[in-house]
């Protein structure tokens, strides 16, 4: 039974979208574009990672392929998550519906924003949010990025337990500290539930054997330097092999006190 209905993304939203979760409404002419369908192809996916190696530097493919993931992770689970919890709206992220557009101001840095053809978004219908839910995230992840990480970690030789973490940091802060953030004390039951929903969700949803959001969860700790717990993550990031070589305040090389 359909528990949905179809609409366009109105210009309100879009306009909050871009403004909370830099999605690119529109392209910069000067900037490359990336096709997710090529990052699910390992010749493709094997020559991006090559290039994106040389343009920012990077000692190696898994180093860049990590890079890569965190990039990209942030820019298809930033918007969809927010537009699904805060917004009751679910986007089309299909493969074939997105272009993630990237820029290189230079000295090694690059960005890139999530950018959508088609701004087709469905709503749950009536009281059955919890199927349309399910339906949103099994297409942002098992049809989209487990896809993505499943290939980029083959080409590239990296883990994607360390791909998979990557995108997981981004979700814990999104539903802990930024969306949080933006509503009222009465919206944020929903921001609770559907964390809790995310991390108790089957693992056929993110198409693994293993819920990933739930595996790498932890509690937070005290560490030297820091002024809030931070939560020490399971896997090197290997952003340590770049620039200055310094760790990230979560990186696992660290020790809680």
């Amino acid at each position: 039974m359909k528990t949905f209905v179809l609409s366009t993304l109105s210009e309100e939203d879009v306009i909050r979208l871009e403004k909370d979760c830099n999605l690119a409404v529109r392209l910069q002419p000067d900037a490359g574009r990336i096709d997710p369908r090529a990052l699910m192809d390992g010749d493709q996916a094997a020559y991006l990672l090559r290039d994106l190696t040389d343009r920012l530097g990077s000692p190696s493919l898994y180093v860049t392929a990590s890079l890569l993931l965190k990039q990209y992770s942030y820019c298809l689970l930033m918007p969809t998550l927010y537009a699904m919890t805060l917004l009751d709206k679910g986007l089309k992220v299909e493969a074939d519906n997105c272009l993630l557009e990237v820029t290189f101001p230079g000295d090694g840095a690059w960005r890139a924003r999530l950018h959508l053809k088609d701004r087709e978004v469905s709503s749950p219908e009536g009281s059955d949010r919890a199927t349309w839910r399910e339906g949103l995230v099994e297409a942002v992840f098992r049809n989209h990025l487990a896809k993505v990480i499943r290939t980029v970690s083959r080409v590239s030789g990296l883990s994607p337990t360390v791909l998979w973490e990557n995108a997981s940091i981004y979700f814990y802060w999104m539903y802990e500290a930024y969306m949080p953030g933006k509503v009222g004390e009465d919206k944020r039951s929903r921001i609770a539930e559907d964390f809790h929903f995310l991390l108790s969700a089957h693992p056929s949803l993110f198409g693994e054997r293993k819920n990933p959001l739930k595996r790498f969860f932890c509690e937070k700790c005290c560490l030297p330097g820091c002024d809030q717990p931070v939560r020490i993550r399971k896997t090197c990031c290997l952003y340590c092999e770049i620039g200055d070589g310094q760790l990230c305040q979560t990186c696992p090389k660290r020790r809680c006190r």
